[in-house]
């Protein structure tokens, strides 16, 4: 992202560029794309989290803000508990955040490493599209 800025400032000579400028530009430039911003569009909608705990491209603390912005219930087994988000027992209603340990990025793509763990999140997927799709209310087991 940086070098983006660097680019593009750069051809207008801006060398002693404000930071504080910059930081409101580039934050500008991102927060259009930041999920938690829309999290309050969600309240109403069924809604399935999952999260990979060894997770080598999304860092394991950044699910935390987008969960709790849509008030997301964990849902048991929990292997991190976060403040203030409420737990809910299997199977939860509706919508949930669900965490899987081992698991990496390639939770429901690929059974890599992990092939317990993949199959375990494959059917929490599946189970809750066919429910929600059979009865109108997804389940998450």
């Amino acid at each position: 992202m940086l070098e983006f800025f660097d680019r593009v400032l750069g051809g207008f000579g801006l060398h002693q560029f404000p930071g504080e400028l910059f930081t409101t530009v580039a934050q500008t430039a991102v927060d259009r794309g930041d999920p938690t911003n829309y999290a309050a569009l969600s309240l109403d909608r069924q809604v399935l989290l999952m999260q990979a705990m060894e997770d080598e491209t999304m860092p394991r603390k950044r699910p935390k803000p987008l969960g709790r912005a849509m008030h997301l219930p964990q849902v048991a087994p929990i292997y991190a508990r976060i403040d203030d988000v409420d737990e809910a027992a299997s199977p939860a209603l509706k919508r949930g955040w669900s965490q899987f340990d081992p698991a990496t990025h390639n939770l429901a793509y690929g059974p890599g490493d992990t092939p317990d763990t993949y199959a375990k999140a494959r059917a929490q997927l599946f189970g809750f599209l066919k429910s929600w799709a059979e009865t109108g209310t997804a389940q998450i087991q």
